[in-house]
């Protein structure tokens, strides 16, 4: 499917239509992103050639969840292991209503978004580089939304990500659809953590073959221990 058509499927897909403004960003953040891509291995060359229709066309899915939870008000959201800044770049394109913080732990990647913050003046985005668990104290309980997109298995970006949020913040958590076990798995991280599954989002990439996904929708109930998260090493070899 080509460009043009892809964006136009939007509207069907997730019941958002976006501005020429907008089209031109999403456009260019592509372009930038291959060329950077040619020098620091963001993305493997399969995933590359297919970068608006697995990646920029998965991130906008957002929509599902936005116009469900969130209705266009204006929040403050962190965007966990962004990477090359998906989703946070393209967020911070069609959503201007969010105040979006990038976090990696790497330099160079951090450094990319920092540059396309530049390129396409995204006054609603900063980035920061740290692993998630050494976030500043003044992260903790202070977001409304938290998204991840291809980080970890479920109990462990619970972990990560739920002692960021207010009370009643979410977790919108990009996965693939068959997460049951990952679910299932996580049971005793809801718990410690205070949190619950509130909904999944399911949908399709507009790929040759079809390509389902999910938006995990999780609800902060109670504030966090203090303990939460844990070190790197604890949460790796221990998750909850």
């Amino acid at each position: 499917m080509n460009i043009k058509n892809l964006l136009e499927s939007l509207n069907d897909s997730f019941d958002l239509k976006l501005n020429q403004p907008q089209i031109e960003k999403l456009k260019t953040f592509a372009s930038d992103f291959k060329k950077y891509n040619e020098k620091i291995n963001l993305m493997s060359k399969n995933d590359i050639e297919l970068f608006f229709e697995k990646h920029i066309f998965d991130c906008l899915a957002f929509n599902l969840f936005n116009k469900k939870f969130i209705s266009n008000q204006t929040k403050n959201v962190l965007d966990i292991g962004s990477g090359g800044g998906l989703p946070a770049i393209v967020l911070a394109i069609v959503f201007e209503n969010l105040k979006i913080e990038a976090v990696d732990s790497v330099a160079k990647k951090t450094s990319f978004i920092s540059e396309e913050i530049l390129n396409l003046d995204l006054k609603n985005l900063h980035t920061t580089c740290s692993r998630i668990e050494k976030l500043p104290i003044q992260y903790r309980e202070n977001f409304d939304i938290i998204t991840s997109r291809a980080l970890s298995s479920l109990d462990i970006l619970l972990e990560y990500s739920i002692p960021y949020l207010k009370k009643d913040g979410f977790l919108a958590a990009y996965k693939a659809l068959n997460v049951e076990k990952e679910i299932s798995k996580a049971k005793n991280a809801f718990h410690i953590l205070n949190c619950k599954m509130v909904e999944k989002l399911d949908y399709e990439l507009n790929l040759k073959t079809n390509f389902t996904r999910s938006i995990l929708v999780i609800q902060k109930q109670a504030k966090t221990s203090s303990k939460y998260p844990r070190s790197y090493n604890k949460i790796k070899t221990a998750p909850l």
